[in-house]
């Protein structure tokens, strides 16, 4: 893994770049992934180990989080919008072109809405993303979101807390991937908390399926998103069930192999997508 040297005011958000090890390094595709709320790139070491094979892999931390904290101090919104539009500026001033993006958890819908504003992407890779497919989950996900929004600041930072150690789920509590996710999730600053955090659960998910931008692979492990429900708002995604696993919300750190063949063989697809007949 090298590190791109960073540029004025990013100087706390270096881009982690891994691969590519074939031969003609110039044919590699450009892949990002990105962590969820309060996540580190680190998180994704398995996930860029498995793509650095064949592909240039560039990871972020997003900004108001870890290598990207003075990121986001300078922006003025870190929700979803504001942090999917200074990730796509800074990638096309850096003239990275990622042809795929991958997210776990809230990084899908940021890696979503990256897509949309750069040109080069032609698929994205969502691993257990929070988009529910039933409408009353959405509006309950909202009510619930205005409902925090009117905490104060360590009330909404223990919710906060409570939901992702919930989210885990019961496998491997206590190692060393569930104490660097929680170390993540202790110092999350309020701002993304309540900028980011909230803005995710304020999202029309039945939305943004109806109205995705590129081809889609979404692994699901604990997130509310049904395949019948899904395939009736949109003909894009090609669906994976890894439920039955029992891995929680950080299914790539608990199931690393599995998950990282997965992602692999969706960008692999996405890339080179068959053709129909």
């Amino acid at each position: 893994m090298t590190t791109l040297p960073p540029a004025g005011a990013l100087d706390d958000a270096p881009q982690l770049v891994d691969g590519p090890l074939v031969d003609d390094q110039a044919e590699a595709a450009t892949v990002l992934l990105l962590p969820g709320t309060a996540g580190s790139a680190d998180e994704l070491d398995g996930l860029a180990r498995h793509l650095a094979h064949r592909h240039r892999v560039v990871r972020l931390d997003l900004p108001g989080t870890g290598r990207s904290l003075a990121w986001g101090e300078a922006l003025p919104r870190l929700d979803v919008t504001g942090t999917a539009a200074a990730i796509a500026d800074r990638l096309d001033r850096d003239a990275v072109a990622p042809r795929v993006v991958v997210g776990h958890s809230a990084g899908g819908i940021v890696a979503l809405e990256v897509a949309r504003r750069l040109g080069s992407v032609r698929g994205a890779v969502l691993i257990d993303t929070n988009l529910p497919t039933d409408p009353r989950q959405v509006r309950d996900k909202q009510d619930r979101a205005a409902a925090l929004d009117r905490l104060p600041p360590d009330e909404l930072r223990a919710a906060f807390t409570a939901s992702m150690r919930r989210s885990w789920g019961p496998r491997d509590i206590g190692g060393t991937a569930w104490g660097q996710v929680m170390a993540g999730v202790d110092a999350a600053p309020e701002r993304v908390i309540r900028q980011f955090w909230l803005s995710v659960l304020r999202l029309d998910s039945v939305r943004t399926w109806r109205e995705l931008a590129v081809p889609t692979v979404y692994l699901r492990s604990d997130r509310p998103v049904d395949a019948d429900a899904l395939a009736r708002l949109t003909d894009r995604v090609r669906y994976v069930d890894l439920a039955e696993k029992a891995a929680g919300h950080w299914v790539h750190l608990v199931e690393p192999d599995l998950v990282g063949d997965l992602v692999e063989r969706a960008v692999e697809h996405l890339l080179d997508p068959p053709t129909t007949p």
